[in-house]
């Protein structure tokens, strides 16, 4: 995986992840993983507002995080990637964006809520309790915009430290810094839900050694998620 940058004016700047495939055999899945970051991230678009920006005007930077599975270098497992733009947007106003997506890494395709969850209504049915039950009475009043639910269940990232990420539209969930919200729970917390059946897509790994569950018993696990600024 490696770092592409186009830098523009003042601080400006556009990075996002390109999968590099170690051998020809992979090489398909990895074009598949780097056309979807630049179509979903919209990065093309980007590019060309990029070039408009002029100094000492409003800027544009996006960066990248990346996060594999322990058997990434097996080619199993997933690879999740989160872009955040923040500046001048596509819609010509100051804002912050999260382009969040998961993939398998065998195939390329972007996984969805429900390919991680082996129960996925059990798993939306827990995650909405403890959204109402514990997180909304705990909602800091230095937000501009407030709304949980609906969470957005095919805007999330997955962690090798056990931490599944729900991405908020900046429109639904917001700070008054402007950036946009996050919502992390543990793995272990869902971990009756998760599709960790040997072989599945793209946790199977975990079945074999458990590491997400023996993670959640290492971590404080009176705090059942975490907010990400």
């Amino acid at each position: 995986l490696s770092i592409q940058r186009i830098d523009g004016p003042a601080e400006s700047a556009i990075c996002y992840p390109v999968v590099e495939a170690l051998d020809a055999a992979y090489a398909p899945v990895a074009e598949k993983i780097n056309a979807r970051i630049l179509e979903k991230a919209r990065i093309e678009e980007y590019k060309r507002l990029l070039d408009t920006l002029a100094p000492g005007g409003a800027g544009l930077v996006i960066t990248c995080e990346a996060y594999a599975s322990p058997d990434f270098s097996q080619g199993r497992g997933f690879l999740s990637i989160v872009l955040s733009a923040q500046g001048k947007m596509l819609s010509g106003r100051p804002s912050q964006a999260y382009y969040p997506m998961t993939f398998s890494l065998e195939t390329g395709e972007e996984l969805s809520f429900s390919d991680v969850f082996a129960h996925p209504d059990a798993a939306r049915a827990q995650i909405e309790a403890r959204m109402e039950e514990e997180v909304e009475p705990t909602l800091s009043t230095y937000l501009e915009n407030s709304a949980l639910l609906p969470v957005p269940y095919d805007s999330f990232a997955l962690t090798d430290t056990g931490l599944i990420t729900f991405y908020y539209e900046n429109s639904q969930l917001s700070f008054l810094s402007g950036r946009s919200g996050t919502v992390s729970f543990r793995y272990s917390e869902l971990w009756d839900a998760l599709n960790t059946a040997e072989g599945a897509a793209p946790l199977g790994m975990l079945a074999e050694n458990r590491y997400a569950q023996r993670l959640g018993e290492e971590i404080d696990t009176a705090a059942l998620f975490d907010w990400l600024y």
